[in-house]
């Protein structure tokens, strides 16, 4: 027995899922998938029928079936369904259409107007003296626009 051509496109349409599962979605009994598998058939009903649950193109299932001939059939083959889109993208173009989509992306404001955050080290007691002078601890950023004052701890714009 060998595959017939029928079979492989079933298995490349159902992509991994059971032939329970795609019976069920199809809605149709198992055991035609059974019968397929062992070189037999399809019928046009039965074609149909899987061709719409996956949604796929009927007039291709048909010819992938040799119910109709591929001249009958006049296979013009574009992808229809997202995973069949998917599967013949390349990998770069995906790539650099998530890219795109990520840069159009809303951006978040700052919740810190002032745009200055102390720097929290990472051994530091939970509780919190408030007594400290806040000039002793480090600082990730300053406003580009002030200076530093003759009175200013320098080191805390140190990074």
């Amino acid at each position: 027995m060998s595959e017939t051509r029928w079979w492989r496109y079933v298995e490349q349409l159902i992509d991994g899922e059971t032939a329970q599962e795609a019976a069920r979605r199809a809605g149709f009994d198992k055991s035609a998938f059974t019968r397929w598998k062992k070189g037999a058939a399809a019928d046009a009903a039965f074609v149909v029928k899987l061709a719409r649950a996956y949604h796929a193109n009927v007039v291709q299932a048909l010819a992938e079936a040799e119910l109709i001939t591929d001249d009958e059939a006049a296979l013009r083959l574009v992808p229809t369904g997202k995973a069949e889109i998917l599967h013949s993208t390349p990998i770069t173009e995906l790539a650099e259409e998530i890219i795109r989509k990520a840069k159009e992306l809303p951006r978040k404001e700052s919740e810190n107007s002032d745009n200055v955050h102390a720097l929290i080290r990472p051994n530091q007691p939970s509780e919190i003296d408030r007594d400290i002078d806040d000039l002793d601890l480090p600082y990730v950023a300053h406003e580009p626009s002030e200076g530093i004052d003759e009175d200013d701890d320098e080191s805390k714009y140190d990074v």
